[in-house]
């Protein structure tokens, strides 16, 4: 069962990549990236230059893909057709009461309305402990934090740092 305060904004059914394009910049300052890949395709997304209309290609079709299977998913879920679900699954943004009126979410109510319901499902007493996990901090949020480890400068840019070091890496977007 999914619950949706009604002024929540929820929707934004669709898929993005975004990359930074920063080779005029880094032209500007001197710097230049020397790449060695083991395919045409492995770089994708690379700052330092302009993707090529191949790649564009690539990617939409990866975005294709990915969108596809998200609206399946959001269709079989949610048990919309895909004629009444792709009208609304351009991106846009919705308030928790038009996400009720579309089928997107079940009931309006905030976390004590979710959690007064999985008490009555669970059939167990009121006096339910709940315990959540707190929210991982940003880098920024752990920069800004006074006297902590990662308060340092440069200890929150050794991570860029080893980035930015020469090798062969495996990374996953």
């Amino acid at each position: 069962k999914i619950f949706s305060n009604p002024g929540t904004l929820t929707g934004s059914i669709g898929v993005i990549f975004q990359f930074p394009e920063a080779e005029k910049l880094l032209d500007k300052v001197g710097v230049s990236l020397q790449t060695v890949k083991s395919g045409p395709l492995k770089d994708v997304g690379n700052p330092a230059r302009k993707p090529t209309p191949e790649e564009i290609k690539y990617l939409q079709g990866v975005i294709d893909d990915t969108y596809a299977q998200f609206l399946e998913d959001v269709s079989s879920n949610r048990h919309i057709s895909m004629d009444s679900l792709k009208p609304i699954a351009d991106g846009r943004v919705m308030t928790g009461r038009h996400a009720l009126q579309k089928g997107l979410v079940d009931t309006l109510g905030g976390l004590d309305d979710a959690k007064r319901y999985l008490i009555a499902r669970a059939k167990v007493a009121d006096d339910v402990s709940w315990s959540q996990e707190p929210k991982p901090k940003s880098r920024v949020e752990k920069l800004l934090e006074p006297e902590s480890e990662s308060s340092s400068l440069v200890h929150w840019l050794s991570g860029v740092r080893e980035q930015l070091k020469p090798g062969a890496f495996f990374l996953w977007p």
